[in-house]
């Protein structure tokens, strides 16, 4: 019959509601699923997956109920450096909300080296590494660039992600 075809430009994006987070694209007279957003785990409303495999030292009330951001990021990039250092000079406002901060590097790097330039730029957060495979870690995560911000509230549960450090304010809740 063909009366009531949709026509609409190439690359037309498109939401819905039953699907949250990922996006579809008008391809060949079709709707696709947008093959980054399909690829990549969206962590909203799920649990804060386990922080095991960073070697991360977390302080003792990391399991206490606080608002949780976990930061990757790569020290050899300038915009990853500088979402930590703008991180680090909120920590005292950070740490007076309940908020623990918990920075990991997405790429396996020299130790040394690491260590070295948290100790540099008086970095007050744990600090912890990509251990295993570097791009599985990525997928799991939901990391699609870096610096990647992942914001859990007090039961662990993520609330946002991937927003800059100026949107914190904004995503916390009072």
């Amino acid at each position: 019959m063909g009366a009531f075809e949709i026509q609409l430009p190439e690359g037309t994006v498109a939401t819905h509601e039953e699907v949250p987070g990922i996006q579809f694209r008008w391809t060949n007279g079709k709707f696709f699923p947008d093959v980054n957003d399909y690829l990549y785990k969206n962590l909203t409303g799920k649990p804060l997956p386990s922080l095991e495999g960073f070697m991360i030292g977390l302080e003792q009330d990391y399991n206490k109920e606080k608002t949780v951001v976990v930061c990757f990021f790569d020290m050899n990039q300038r915009p990853s450096r500088n979402c930590i250092l703008q991180l680090s000079k909120r920590a005292q406002e950070l740490k007076a909300k309940d908020i623990i901060v918990i920075i990991v590097q997405a790429s396996k790097v020299d130790q040394n080296a690491l260590d070295e330039w948290v100790k540099k730029f008086n970095i007050p957060f744990p600090v912890g590494m990509v251990q295993t495979d570097a791009e599985k870690t990525s997928f799991s995560w939901g990391v699609k660039s870096l610096p990647w911000l992942i914001l859990a509230d007090e039961e662990h549960v993520v609330t946002a992600i991937g927003f800059s450090v100026d949107e914190l304010n904004e995503k916390v809740k009072d």
